[in-house]
């Protein structure tokens, strides 16, 4: 019995091992895709987003407020960090890891709408998973939904539906 439990925590020690190492691995490639939502996340979390005007918001903040013009008429650098489908609490998220990698901004604009105070239901969770390893934003979002954190930090098991959609689909994760 001694040698059958030692065999088996061996495995499982084996197993986690190399969940979280295939984890971090597909973390790392996924947060090199080049689309808008998670090119925003690695300027914010690698410190490049860096701008006089930090402009947060939802989605319609990065269709509606262009950089470059923004620029030309100011003539300070601005970013444009809208959240794609999330209410106040994940721009919030966003406005603090920017604020926790890049220097402070001159003014910040906040966009309100409709969905401001939304519930956390509706928000697009492929664009957090690539950022789990990052501890100060696992503790951010974990303050923000435990019970979410949790299922999006486990290894491996996180990527277990975004792996599997088809080409063609709205997701970042279809390659």
């Amino acid at each position: 019995m001694n040698l059958f439990l030692k065999k088996l925590g061996s495995f499982i020690l084996l197993s986690l091992v190399v969940l979280f190492a295939a984890d971090f691995i597909i973390s790392r490639v996924f947060r090199d895709v080049r689309e808008p939502n998670p090119e925003i996340w690695r300027d914010v979390m690698k410190g490049e987003a860096s701008a006089d005007i930090l402009i947060s918001g939802d989605s319609r903040v990065n269709t509606d407020c262009y950089p470059p013009v923004i620029d030309s008429i100011t003539g300070l650098r601005s970013f444009s960090g809208g959240v794609l489908g999330n209410h106040f609490t994940i721009q919030k998220l966003r406005y603090d890891m920017y604020m926790s990698h890049d220097k402070k901004p001159a003014v910040a604009v906040q966009f309100v709408d409709n969905i401001f105070f939304a519930s956390m239901a509706k928000f697009d969770r492929e664009q957090f998973l690539p950022w789990m390893w990052n501890t100060q934003f696992l503790k951010d979002f974990f303050s923000l939904e435990p019970c979410r954190a949790l299922e999006l930090s486990f290894p491996w098991f996180r990527y277990h539906g975004a792996l599997q959609k088809p080409r063609g689909s709205d997701s970042f994760f279809s390659i």
